[in-house]
């Protein structure tokens, strides 16, 4: 089982058999491949529930302006780009802000949201623009392979329903 996170407005996520190679967004193709920075998946889960809301990305310094412009073009309601200039965040991600900061998509926002270090390399970004674009590339969903793994391994659960639209294919 895998997570297929469509990041344009209206944000639309679907639980997948297989990640596909590709997903067309507005009558365009866009390519999977890797993140347009370099970095891990974290995990974000509402620790009352143990149920997997989201997952946070470090941005290193020399990314900022990529992963800014990259946010631009996302849905807010799912997409968070943390600055860590707020001392809650700081916290939360044990990160020195002038090193790297974070993207965040949570799916099931909630009140409370527990930050689970996990280091994943199972992502998943599709771009409409070519891989060479790398200072505003054209990033419209996101994705991670052997989701039901990652729910077993690290104890959480899916919410339900999702916080934004869902289906199942």
């Amino acid at each position: 089982m895998d997570l297929l996170v469509f990041l344009r407005e209206p944000a639309r996520i679907e639980v997948v058999a297989k990640l596909p190679d590709s997903v067309v967004f507005d009558n365009r193709q866009a390519q999977g491949g890797f993140p347009p920075w370099p970095g891990c998946l974290d995990l974000l889960m509402d620790p009352s529930t143990s149920e997997l809301i989201g997952v946070a990305t470090p941005v290193p310094n020399q990314f900022w302006g990529v992963a800014r412009n990259v946010v631009s073009d996302l849905d807010r309601n799912i997409v968070r780009y943390i600055d860590l200039s707020l001392q809650a965040d700081r916290e939360r991600y044990n990160i020195d802000p002038t090193q790297a900061q974070v993207l965040e998509i949570i799916w099931s926002p909630r009140q409370t949201i527990e930050y689970l270090p996990a280091l994943l390399d199972n992502d998943c970004w599709f771009r409409m623009s070519s891989p060479s674009d790398v200072q505003h590339p054209e990033i419209v969903a996101f994705g991670i392979w052997h989701l039901d793994e990652v729910l077993s391994n690290f104890g959480l659960r899916m919410p339900s329903p999702f916080g934004a639209s869902t289906t199942s294919s």
